[in-house]
């Protein structure tokens, strides 16, 4: 399962270059920080806010 994970990134990688790494880096980015940082404190300022 790995290696083909792997095959597919390498191969779209190839095919765009880095618009396909930044593409990969930005998606990442925007899932981590939703799911570390904004969703966290939106449930600790509505729980201590009220």
């Amino acid at each position: 399962m790995i290696k083909k994970i792997k095959k597919r990134i390498t191969d779209l990688i190839s095919k765009y270059g880095w618009k396909a790494a930044l593409g990969i880096f930005i998606f990442y980015l925007v899932r981590d920080v939703t799911l570390y940082i904004l969703l966290p404190w939106f449930f600790a300022n509505s729980l201590l806010c009220n």
